[in-house]
């Protein structure tokens, strides 16, 4: 699961880039979104044996 979030985030922050020369309305919306799957790989991880 915490590889498969890392590579969501990873995407995002790709495409974050490139939103904010085109809409900066749906680069807000995927700022919000990938800090929120930030927060939940993080909570993945740190239950992780």
């Amino acid at each position: 699961m915490v590889e498969r979030l890392t590579g969501v985030v990873e995407s995002n922050q790709a495409r974050i880039g490139r939103l904010g020369a085109e809409d900066l309305v749906s680069q807000d919306l995927v700022v919000g979104i990938t800090a929120r799957l930030e927060k939940h790989k993080w909570m993945f991880a740190a239950e992780r044996p």
